[in-house]
């Protein structure tokens, strides 16, 4: 122990325990991250890691565990280990920093030269190892391993392998200094160079000690262990450059997340929070009121026919509309609560401070009045009206998914009167529940074929039977689907229009070509679906045909209502309908608001006058004169006039007298089944 100083051992194994404990990092890191930056890193400290091992180990085997053939070992190792950084410094180079083309192709040069020299001199050293070091162990017999740190004992390839060091390093420090400099000069490229300089003393320092002291060691007069000391201060300082740049990376994607929260949060075209945050700032607020917090309000808002509005100023008006409304409620009561967009033009206004349904009613009347100033774009006044929904949390919703599902709810009571407001209550939710059973009960039935028809006959002023209207009733025993008023709207919202149209075809089609033959018209009533469909002319009549229907047999029935909301389209369909030969006839005619305007311009043959002037005569002079007028109207017109809804004496005397071609209601029959109805009127 008296050979070799305590500080060179100590020095050396701590040194040991260091670089083990940064390549059990890096190596972590790298397993981890899989990232593509840090192999070059991770193979600098395993090559760090092989010198100083070896040199511990070597110590250790000299003093503390005497071994001369492991000291041997592990002293060759540690002389010939430098070269991994001679081999490793071209890679390093090219892969780690920003280098030009020219450098990347001179160190894929020195790449495998480097290779070639380390081989080479580990194949001379295995040939002969006193080439590199001579050790001289033994003294008088005795093994002393401290003599051959005292001794001259470096051999000529240890002049070469510190030469080609000593270039490497000072062609490594050229590259960063004259290149990587003028890249960048952020901190952890200073502090990688630091720590190169830093390890340059410490290897030039070896190189004295070896020249001037003869101790291959490398420690001469100062006693500590100089070219260990600066591999463990490089790696150190690259350590630190690694740490500096994954807090920068992390930094970053801290940045990038926060920014991707904003983008994803936020709706791109009003700058407001969109659904996305609302859902989660609702979650947020309910549970807040679980754990102890106060309730809290919330408006759903929808822009009254806002879809109308785009298609008759274009998207570019609507968008604008869309940026004047949220800018105008953030402006007035962006104090108030929190405004999303969670929609087209769906929007929602979370209160946290308004805790009762009066004042959340107040405050979307205050919304409702603010609308009455329209919105002025381009020199043009746009006004708008807007539909609110007003919730009261947690009382009307325990989830995000339920509070929404009952804000729609309550929305849509709210549109259907327009411009105003409406308070959520149970009975909206019990309404939904029995809609969406009736739905389910509905596509059962049709699955299961429940349905069949009915006729109800339409006779003539002698009551004989002329034509029957084919009427949908459904045979299965839940009463929950109610009458064909209550589950006909529900088909055609749910879209099960096409199935039951196709199903009221084919069964009205089989009565006719077996059973009813051509003793009588039927009449089939249009859906909306099959009214604005250009093609439906085509099907109808080649499927008469194969039944061997004539096309005049069959009338089919529009609503005025279904008429006016698809006049352009409808109006179409019903001239190609009336060119196959089929009648048509415009049922509850009467109820809407332009019935004398377009009358003249629609194909059809027969006008079907509501009810609802029907069961108010005799007796009210006003439905008198207007049933009086539309039966003249329309013979003038050239069509056939039917009056439904009999059911007194009283009123059939007064449409005959009227003049009036046929006549349908209870008075004469309700609806049957077609064997039914054949019976009654076997003879007519």
């Amino acid at each position: 122990m008296n050979s070799i100083p305590v500080l060179y051992i100590c020095l050396t194994i701590f040194c040991a325990g260091f670089i083990v404990s940064t390549v059990i990092q890096s190596t972590y890191t790298h397993a981890k991250t899989r990232r593509t930056d840090t192999p070059p890193s991770l193979f600098l400290n395993y090559a760090a890691a092989v010198y100083i091992i070896s040199d511990a180990l070597a110590v250790i085997f000299a003093f503390l565990v005497p071994s001369d053939t492991a000291f041997r070992f592990f002293t060759i190792l540690r002389e010939l280990s430098p070269l991994i950084l001679v081999v490793l410094a071209p890679y390093y180079l090219n892969s780690a920093l920003q280098v030009p083309d020219s450098i990347q192709k001179l160190n894929r040069i020195l790449f495998p030269g480097g290779i070639v020299a380390a081989i080479a001199i580990g194949a001379l050293v295995i040939w002969n190892p006193d080439l590199l070091i001579r050790l001289n162990t033994f003294i008088d017999g005795r093994f002393d391993a401290g003599a051959s740190f005292n001794s001259r004992t470096g051999g000529p390839l240890l002049i070469v392998r510190d030469g080609i060091l000593t270039a490497c390093f000072l062609y490594s420090v050229s590259i960063l200094v004259f290149w990587e400099v003028r890249q960048k000069a952020s901190s952890p490229f200073v502090k990688s160079l630091v720590g190169i300089l830093v390890f340059g003393y410490f290897l030039f320092s070896y190189l004295y000690s070896t020249i001037f002291s003869g101790s291959p060691a490398g420690y001469g007069a100062v006693p500590y262990p100089h070219f260990g000391i600066g591999i463990t201060f490089l790696i150190a300082f690259m350590t630190i450059r690694r740490i500096d740049i994954t807090n920068d990376y992390y930094s970053q994607l801290a940045d990038i997340k926060k920014n991707m929260d904003n983008i994803v949060s936020r709706d791109s075209l009003l700058g407001i929070p969109n659904r996305l945050a609302f859902m989660r700032d609702l979650q947020a607020g309910i549970e807040a009121t679980g754990s102890g917090g106060a309730p809290f309000s919330l408006l759903l808002l929808d822009i009254d026919d806002f879809q109308n509005l785009n298609e008759s100023y274009g998207e570019s008006i609507g968008d604008h509309i869309l940026k004047q409304f949220a800018l105008r409620l953030t402006e007035l009561f962006g104090k108030t609560g929190s405004l999303y967009r969670i929609g087209g033009d769906d929007f929602a206004f979370l209160l946290r401070d308004i805790r009762s349904e009066q004042d959340a009613m107040d405050l979307a009347d205050r919304i409702i009045t603010s609308l009455r100033n329209p919105f002025t774009i381009a020199g043009a006044a746009y006004l708008i009206t807007t539909s609110i929904g007003v919730l009261l949390l947690p009382r009307d919703g325990a989830d995000g998914e339920t509070v929404v599902k009952n804000a729609y709810s309550v929305l849509r009571k709210a549109k259907k009167t327009k411009n105003s407001l409406s308070v959520f209550s149970p009975d909206l939710v019990d309404a939904s529940a029995d809609i969406i059973l009736t739905v389910n009960l509905l596509r059962d039935s049709i699955s299961r074929d429940l349905f069949t028809l009915h006729y109800q006959p339409i006779v003539d002023d002698e009551e004989r039977i002329v034509h029957a209207e084919a009427l949908l009733r459904c045979t299965g025993e839940n009463q929950s689907l109610g009458g064909p008023g209550h589950f006909i709207p529900i088909i055609e919202k749910a879209g099960l229009a096409k199935e039951v149209d196709n199903m009221v075809i084919h069964k009205a089609f089989h009565d006719m070509e077996v059973l009813v033959g051509k003793r009588f018209k039927i009449s089939i009533n249009l859906s909306t679906n099959q009214l604005v469909n250009a093609r439906y002319s085509d099907f109808l009549s080649s499927f008469a045909d194969q039944h061997g229907i004539e096309n005049r047999n069959i009338i089919l029935e529009v609503t005025e209502n279904q008429l006016m909301s698809n006049l352009t389209s409808g109006k179409e369909s019903l001239k190609k309908l009336r060119e196959r030969g089929f009648s048509i006839a415009v049922d509850d005619f009467g109820t809407g608001f332009s019935s004398l305007a377009y009358l003249a311009e629609l194909p059809v043959d027969i006008l079907k006058v509501d009810m609802i002037f029907v069961q108010s005569v005799p007796g009210d002079p006003r439905k008198e004169a207007m049933a009086r007028h539309i039966v003249q109207l329309a013979h003038s017109l050239g069509l056939k006039v039917v009056a439904e809804g009999f059911e007194t004496r009283a009123q059939f005397d007064f449409f005959r007298a009227l003049g009036c071609d046929f006549f349908q209601g209870y008075l004469f029959s309700p609806p049957l089944p077609i064997k039914e109805l054949l019976k009654k009127y076997g003879n007519s």
